[in-house]
């Protein structure tokens, strides 16, 4: 059942006792909620790589991370894993803490 609104605007009800409509304001999220939809149904995940380093001394276990994430060209992570393995010295350049508790 389709119906009218005080300002003209249109909606149906789902059920007729429950009063259930769908005004000017809900037509955005609506397009939103269905873009995520498509979005998320159309998704196709691609393989990727990274370098994992940590250092180990005196039974602690540092993990280093590396800001730009993750390498979708396996060739390049090849080249980058071959240049850690050659020369396993490396200069740390800046270093990011976070608090342990948060407020």
């Amino acid at each position: 059942m389709v119906s009218a609104g005080s300002a003209g605007t249109e909606g149906w009800v789902a059920d007729g006792d429950s009063g259930s409509r769908v005004g000017p304001c809900q037509y955005p999220t609506l397009g939103f909620v269905c873009d995520q939809h498509f979005r998320v149904q159309s998704f196709v995940p691609e393989t990727f790589w990274y370098i994992s380093i940590a250092l180990e001394r005196d039974e602690n276990t540092v993990l280093f991370k590396w800001a730009r994430g993750h390498l979708f060209d396996f060739e390049f992570a090849v080249v980058l894993y071959e240049m850690c393995v050659e020369a396993p010295l490396a200069e740390v350049k800046v270093v990011k803490t976070k608090p342990t508790q948060k407020w």
